[in-house]
């Protein structure tokens, strides 16, 4: 006989087992995630669903979306709370019951690396005479990128690709450092020298050929050998006029015989070369042939460099730029950046002497750079004994500068020391940027100014009335032929780092200066008398 105790308990057993099953205990929701460049996607991740089922998306951005997988652009960086809610139906025994699953998880969106894509890469390529070539093969990702050399022997270059001598055996360490704004990267490899390393000028050699072109121009193509030495050039044509540059032309306004020299120079080493051009023709037009030329190039967000193709004939042009928005340049080359959209004419003035030509061409820029007007640069300048400081500033504060200095070298940062290889005047522009976060992209400013190692402006003249140097190139002296009016005068020579190596007051002429202890090298020479002012390079060997 069952007592009623044990008759209760299974009564309430069978009544508990007969409780009706809730269909919603079986709905799961949960959600992952995947970012790109372009964004996230969402991947949903359900069970126990009915039919029909929903999906509702809450980005934490105001936005909402009711796609299964959806994928989704953030306005920016930041953290968001997202959720994600799954909505069923059932039906139970013909009675429809709806279930929903809510879940939410953080999402983290960061701001792109600016430095995302700068790698340092260089292959190495082994010369004759202990002389290597380092090839730069690095990876900028499209940055405005400069390069910073260490060949392991004390020695360094800032240049693309590099070109070295080593003077004795051993392993070498060679260091590539490439920097974009705040962005760096670096790579290195050893360079084993086995031989005794030669003397440091073997194998430096001055060569030219000549090539006539029409109406007494000439073309004189450079061939010298160097050895992997960093090397400058002095042309004189034989007419008193001269150039500095690699490959070099000329007009000739006479006929003549013309001795033409090259003076190659590379640390202590200097080699020269001359040879006789014979012009018999009686001169054609000076400026036929002188022609303005530039190519626009569009380097986005309303930056352009302009690449001056100018035809000057062997004349020493200077440049004008108009950019057609109030600001002007006088580089041969120039870099822009345009402050606003629109349509601008860029013109390009050429002037050499009595010669002069122009052209013209628009460039637009749309709307994309918006959104960084008043964004404004500037930089002050510190003359020291041997390098001149930089200092930026902009408003608001920028994230990176960039340097030119109108030498042919770059540079990076807030404060920098450059060291000018000539007495100038430069053009050294100042280009700062930062990430504006509102129109997700990078704003920029530039500012231009003329920098002058000497506050009385120094630049290479042809010399005033009556004055002569001789020899050039000289080794021990020089003389210095005036003018009879000249009376008493201040004779100094400065290095091109601006340091004054002589000053004598000279009160008859000619007058012999002494050059020796000197170092083979460029110098600058200026005369200052009553009302008269000279200056020129004087080149010692």
């Amino acid at each position: 006989m069952r007592s009623p105790l044990l008759l209760s308990g299974l009564l309430f057993a069978a009544l508990c087992s007969a409780q009706p099953f809730d269909p919603c205990d079986s709905l799961y929701a949960d959600f992952s995630f995947t970012h790109s460049p372009n964004g996230t996607q969402f991947h949903a991740i359900t069970s126990g669903e009915g039919s029909p089922t929903t999906w509702y998306w809450v980005f934490g951005d105001n936005t909402v979306s009711h796609q299964e997988q959806p994928f989704h652009t953030f306005p920016g960086p930041g953290t968001y709370e997202v959720c994600f809610k799954a909505m069923t139906v059932h039906q139970i025994e013909g009675v429809p019951v709806e279930c929903e699953f809510n879940v939410c998880h953080v999402v983290v969106i960061t701001a792109p690396d600016p430095c995302e894509g700068l790698e340092a890469c260089f292959e190495v390529q082994e010369l004759d005479n202990n002389a290597y070539f380092f090839s730069n093969c690095s990876s900028t990702g499209g940055l405005n990128t400069q390069y910073f050399w260490s060949f392991g022997d004390g020695a360094s270059s800032t240049s693309n690709h590099a070109d070295h001598l080593y003077q004795a055996p051993g392993t070498y360490t060679v260091c590539l450092i490439a920097m974009a704004g705040n962005c760096v990267d670096s790579t290195c490899t050893s360079v084993v020298v086995t031989e005794g390393g030669g003397e440091p000028c073997e194998g430096f050699e001055a060569c030219f050929e000549v090539q006539e072109l029409d109406n007494n121009a000439y073309f004189f193509s450079n061939c010298s050998s160097t050895g992997g030495l960093n090397t400058q050039y002095f042309w004189s044509f034989g007419d008193g006029t001269s150039s500095t540059s690699n490959q070099a032309d000329h007009l000739y306004q006479a006929p003549g015989t013309y001795t033409v020299c090259l003076i190659a120079l590379a640390g202590n080493c200097v080699d020269s070369t001359c040879t006789s051009v014979v012009v018999t023709e009686g001169g054609g037009e000076p400026c036929e042939g002188f022609e303005a030329c530039f190519v626009s190039n569009d380097l986005g967000n309303g930056n352009f460099f302009f690449d001056n193709c100018s035809s000057t004939l062997g004349n020493e042009a200077s440049f004008l730029w108009l950019f057609g928005d109030g600001t002007t340049g006088t580089t041969t080359n120039a870099e822009h950046h345009f402050p606003a959209p629109g349509t601008y004419n860029v013109c390009l003035i050429a002037m050499a002497g009595d010669c002069v030509d122009s052209t013209c061409t628009s460039v637009t820029i749309t709307g994309e750079g918006g959104g960084c007007e008043g964004f404004s640069n500037d930089f002050e300048v510190v003359f020291g004994d041997v390098v001149v400081v930089f200092t930026a500033f902009s408003t608001p504060e920028a994230v990176g500068h960039l340097w030119n200095f109108g030498d042919g070298s770059e540079g990076s940062g807030e404060v920098v020391e450059h060291y000018f290889p000539q007495a100038g005047p430069y053009e050294v522009c100042l280009h700062s940027w930062y990430w504006n976060e509102e129109e997700m992209d990078s704003c920029w400013a530039t500012t231009c100014r003329m920098v002058d190692l000497f506050s009385t402006g120094v630049a290479d003249a042809s010399g005033a009335s009556g004055f002569q140097l001789y020899p050039q190139p000289a080794e021990d002296h020089v003389t210095i032929s005036g003018p009879a009016s000249l009376g008493t005068a201040t004779v100094r020579l400065f290095g091109m780092d601006g340091r004054l190596e002589r000053q004598e007051r000279v009160s008859s002429w000619p007058h012999v200066l002494d050059l020796s202890g000197l170092g083979a090298a460029v110098h600058l020479l200026r005369i200052d008398g009553e009302g008269t002012s000279f200056q020129r390079r004087v080149i010692v060997q």
